[in-house]
């Protein structure tokens, strides 16, 4: 295996590793937010509901509510940061996928170049 190939391998590793994190932070994102919805809809909002709806609100059974949304509202403030995540990870295997494709597309004019050279070399 020559120096060139090792380089097209060790870049094609890096693109891989790249795109499956890319793939697995916007997955987490989906399912981060799926979840918060979920979580709101299944246990929160009934709560609400229910206790609301009737003629007395119980003070306790209100602040356990509460804290529970308040919870979801820290839990809902992070999804941003994996959106920058995720938006970092596009970003950087954006970049690794170029490079490894301008290193393979230099190589070729390269490999082009030395291929004139020698024709030029055996007219002359």
């Amino acid at each position: 295996m020559t120096d060139v190939d090792r380089i097209h391998e060790r870049e094609n590793r890096r693109v891989r590793r790249w795109a499956g994190v890319t793939v697995v932070m916007w997955a987490l994102v989906a399912a981060y937010f799926a979840a918060l919805g979920w979580g709101y809809l299944t246990y929160v909002h009934p709560a609400l509901f229910v206790e609301l709806s009737g003629d007395r609100v119980d003070p306790d059974r209100m602040r356990a509510i509460l804290r529970a949304l308040l919870y979801g509202v820290w839990a809902l403030a992070l999804w941003p940061l994996l959106i920058v995540l995720a938006g970092a990870a596009t970003t950087v295997f954006i970049l690794a996928s170029r490079r490894a494709t301008l290193r393979q597309i230099h190589e070729g004019l390269a490999r082009v170049s030395r291929q004139l050279d020698g024709d030029r070399r055996g007219t002359s």
